[in-house]
Formats: structure tokens, sequence, C-alpha cells
């Protein structure tokens, strides 16, 4: 029988934590404790954060001069003790890890009490776990699953293909794998990307998965949980909930699917035929190169091409884009530099998610625009920025994610 160790046998205590655990050492032969299995490529190729060159560090300040500025009451601003730990709430050791048979068996059982059962048996029938247990006999794996609930949501269509034909979703399974073990991925990213307003901004690094030329991110909420205290942490806006550790793979149930960025918030507003005054506002704001960038990260809230029109008349409008200057404040104020905010970034308790008279839960957070507060508001079944509906929520790319509106700030 697999060895199995569980920090707390009761699957229904999803929010409590184990305390940070200690760093790795290593051995007398240079090697780190543990499987012994090396970093993955994509491991090895990141690259660790250094000092940003005077000269970057000038440009920086010409085109972020609001983030020199230090807000007391940043919502961003942490301790590290507010940020979790992410311990597993069990760890099994299989037999053999590299009996495929016997690691199914013990994915499945901890699909089914970590509520994922679904997606994982979308990875058994399409033939997609054979790719990542041969992955495992190399390096560690983590495997971020949708929870039950979660994937219940997705499109009809793409609900009956998966259940029907999953080997033709292939990709956005493998999108869910990463070649790294949790504890190499985790850390790393909660460095660099947390860091208070004030503080010179340092570029993310993506995480590879095991789809080629897809990447995805940590984040965490803006606010605590009002369950915890602590920060919830995001994976490309997608809540963490729980973790088993079986052998050198790591199961992460998630609150939500993941799905493939887009190219960048430019290229979404290129896209959408009902986003072209706002793409227009940009362009002579002359702020598309930035809104490009794959090495920056932002949160746009975009007004759709009738938001607009209702609030600014023909005359109006026409005065606006003829000026960059006016173009760049509208855009500023609706954008909030160096973090990706999403739906989820506002934790609600489960009670919450379905309190029909729950009016929601809010925060202020700092726009470019002079650091003018935006106000976002979430409840169980919408989303607010100063009082504007968000229509579609959570667009993600590969330097920030899009909320549209049907109102303008």
């Amino acid at each position: 029988q697999p060895k199995q160790k569980s920090d707390d046998d009761d699957e229904d205590s999803s929010d409590r934590q184990a305390p940070v655990p200690p760093a790795k050492k290593k051995n007398g032969n240079g090697k780190p404790k543990g499987n012994g299995r090396p970093k993955s490529p994509a491991a090895a190729g990141r690259k660790p954060q250094q000092q940003q060159q005077p000269q970057d560090e000038q440009q920086q300040e010409q085109d972020y001069p609001l983030e020199q500025q230090r807000d007391s009451e940043d919502p961003f601003e942490q301790r590290p003790e507010d940020y979790p730990s992410f311990e597993p709430q069990q760890r099994i050791e299989p037999n053999d890890p590299n009996d495929f048979g016997e690691m199914q068996q013990l994915m499945q059982k901890s699909a089914r009490q970590l509520r994922c059962a679904r997606f994982v048996d979308w990875l058994m029938n399409s033939g997609v776990i054979d790719q990542i247990l041969e992955k495992a006999k190399e390096f560690n794996v983590t495997l971020f699953a949708p929870e039950d609930q979660a994937v219940s949501q997705l499109p009809f269509n793409m609900l009956n293909t998966m259940q029907q034909q999953p080997k033709r979703n292939a990709d956005l399974m493998l999108m869910h794998a990463i070649p790294e073990s949790f504890e190499q991925i985790y850390p790393a990213t909660r460095s660099n990307f947390h860091s208070p307003l004030g503080e010179p901004y340092q570029s993310f690094s993506p995480i590879q998965t095991m789809q080629p030329e897809r990447q995805i991110r940590f984040d965490r909420s803006i606010m605590p949980s009002p369950l915890t205290g602590q920060y919830q942490p995001l994976i490309s806006g997608c809540p963490l909930r729980n973790s088993h550790q079986i052998g050198p793979i790591r199961i992460v149930s998630t609150g939500s699917v993941l799905f493939p960025p887009q190219q960048s918030i430019y290229s979404v507003m290129k896209r959408s035929p009902n986003l072209r005054l706002i793409r227009e506002i940009v362009d002579q704001a002359q702020m598309t190169i930035k809104l490009s960038q794959p090495d920056r990260s932002y949160t746009m809230f975009t007004p759709t091409d009738d938001a607009i029109r209702k609030r600014l008349s023909p005359r109006q409008l026409n005065s606006l884009v003829r000026d960059p200057n006016s173009c760049r404040r509208f855009v500023d104020s609706h954008m909030v530099a160096n973090r990706a905010i999403y739906r989820s970034s506002i934790p609600l308790t489960p009670q919450e998610m379905v309190d029909p008279n729950f009016q929601g839960r809010q925060t202020d957070v700092p726009s470019c625009m002079d650091h003018e507060p935006l106000r976002i508001r979430r409840s169980a079944q919408s989303f607010f920025v100063n009082d504007g509906h968000v229509q579609y929520a959570d667009i993600t790319t590969n330097n920030g994610v899009v909320h549209i509106l049907n109102d303008y700030i």
C-alpha cells in the first residue's frame, strides 16, 4: 500500500493552511534534497531578478511617474506573513512512481477528495495523463486541476466536447500542467510580482506550461480572504484551493479553468469590433507599444463604443481624439499599472457567493491617472468599477487583463 501522510484528514477544511515551509537545503554533493529530479529547461532558463541599470530606472521614471509616489494605504502592499504558504493537504508516496497504473489510481483518488475528478478523468480519457506521467519520470510536475463546479460552468458545446471527445481539447489540458515542482514556481513568482507600487517595477517571470508557447503566472488577491485573513494566491486569475503531493506530481485544485491568454491588451482592442473607439484613443495617445509589451502588466477597464458614445457627444468625442494629452489622460483613468486584477482578486466566502442579497465587497485601487482611486466592487454575480458594470471580465493577456465596461470612468 502507498504511504500516506495527511496534514488534515477533514477534506472540508480547505481554507486552513500549513506554516511556511523552510527552504530546501543542499546536500554536500551540491544536489537538492528530495527525489533528485532536475529542474526543467524552463526552470533552468529562468534568470534571477537583477537590479536595473540607472538608464532603465530613468526611463521607468519617465514612463511611470505615479509609481514613485508611496501610498500608505496601498492595497497591494503586504507583509510576507500575509501571503499564504501552500503546503499540500496530503503527501502520498507511491510504491513505484514510474508505474503508470498505480499513479493514475492515486491521482483519481486524490482528485475525488479535491473535488476535481471530472478534469482528471478527462486527462485519463484523452491520453494526456500519459504525457504528464512520462514527463514526471524526469521532472517534477505541477498539475492545476479545475474543480468540478468550475468545469460545469464551461459553455455547453465545449463541455460536451470535453465529455465526448476530450482529445480535441488536449492542448487546453496540457496548459494546466507545468514541468516544474510547485516549490520551484511558487516562491519565485511570489517575490517579483507583488512589490508595493512605490518600489521600482520588476517584470514578472512567466511560467512555461507543457503546451508549447503557452505561459501562465502567479498573482494574488488585492484583499485578504475573509476566511483566513491572508491574501489568496491566484494562477492567471484562477484561485488556488488545495493540493495533494503524489510522488513527483503536485495536484492543485483551482476555482476556475485556465484559458490561453490573448497576445496583449492592445490586441484585444484591435480584434474586438465594439472597442474601435478606445483603440483609436489609445493610438492617438501613442500608447500602442506600451499596451503591447509582454514584459509589463496592466489591468485595463475598457469601455465599449456604445458606452463612450452614451457619455460623449460627437463634438466632444471629436475634440478628444484630436488631443493626444486628453487621450492619454482618458486611458490612464481606466488603467491600473503593474497589477493584473481579476474578479477573483476580491475573495468572497462560500455564503456570499450564493447570497442574492449580498451587496458585494469592495476596495479602492490607484489608477494611472495621478493615483486617482478606482473603486472595485464584487458581488456574487456582478463586478463593478466606479459603479460601472463589467459586461465581460477576466480577458487574460500576456501583459495583464482586460475588463469590458458598459460605461466609462
